[in-house]
């Protein structure tokens, strides 16, 4: 009789300890599908704003300035975001199918990219042929010439271009110096060349989305 309660004790100390076994493999089991519901759910929500940043210039109505701001989009997603575990590089072409104002920094019939700011090839990089061409539009724009009545005080070209001729002589003199003229002139061109392609059209489209969704690469085309 004895042994057979020890045996009974036995069997019921093997059963609970099994239930506990069971009952902690059960709670694993659940907290582990918990955190890959909460990691996927994180994951989805990241595509999503990811996504975002970049579906609004999947249009047919996008103009030159929208494609700098997106540019510009990307730049700040890659230093900011390069180090999360979800970063994903996007690469952007641009077909220049049609004449360009920023003749010579972005040529008409030519395929223009942008990934990052480093990329090797300047001359295939919209990004870096605007900003050369933003570059030169500043320095010519902050160039500089002397108040005829007072020496201490400067114009700049871009003050100049605004000004009336009687005006502009009343200011710096006349004849003009140096090479005022030329620079108001430059001056006028690069700011129509700028605000013309700022509105020039182009159509936007995705062309590429990895197998989670995330959008790897989009087309720009010129269309006047």
């Amino acid at each position: 009789m004895e042994n057979a309660s020890k045996a009974l004790i036995i069997a019921g100390s093997v059963l609970i300890s099994m239930l506990v076994i069971a009952a902690l493999i059960f709670t694993f089991s659940q907290v582990r599908n918990l955190r890959s519901q909460e990691q996927t759910a994180e994951e989805t929500d990241e595509i999503a704003e990811y996504n975002n940043k970049f579906n609004k210039y999947a249009s047919d109505s996008l103009y030159g300035v929208d494609l700098i701001s997106l540019c510009n989009e990307v730049s700040n997603y890659n230093k900011k975001e390069s180090d999360n575990k979800y970063y994903h590089e996007i690469k952007l072409t641009f077909e220049m199918k049609t004449k360009t104002s920023l003749e010579p920094y972005i040529h008409a019939n030519k395929t223009y990219y942008y990934i990052k700011d480093n990329n090797p090839n300047d001359d295939t990089n919209l990004y870096k042929q605007y900003k050369l061409f933003e570059n030169h539009f500043e320095e010519v724009s902050n160039r500089e010439y002397d108040d005829k009545n007072n020496h201490n005080y400067k114009y700049k070209v871009k003050q100049l271009a605004t000004m009336r001729k009687d005006e502009l002589n009343n200011k710096v003199g006349e004849p003009h110096p140096g090479n005022m003229d030329n620079d108001i002139a430059e001056y006028n061109n690069l700011k129509t060349s700028f605000t013309e392609f700022k509105t020039k059209r182009f159509k936007g489209e995705i062309t590429k989305q990895d197998s989670t969704g995330r959008i790897t690469e989009m087309k720009f085309t010129s269309k006047d």
